[in-house]
């Protein structure tokens, strides 16, 4: 699976659910979830 295919649907869902400040977010620690460009968009 492509790292921005995690990103894409991360930033979807925070665009319709907007979530509040301290969002806390589970994983598999895969390596999409560890990718520097995953990183970056939280």
């Amino acid at each position: 699976m492509k790292d921005q295919l995690v990103i894409d649907a991360f930033l979807q869902a925070c665009g319709q659910e907007k979530p509040k400040a301290r969002l806390i977010i589970h994983t598999d620690q895969g390596s999409q979830y560890t990718s520097s460009n995953f990183q970056a968009e939280l």
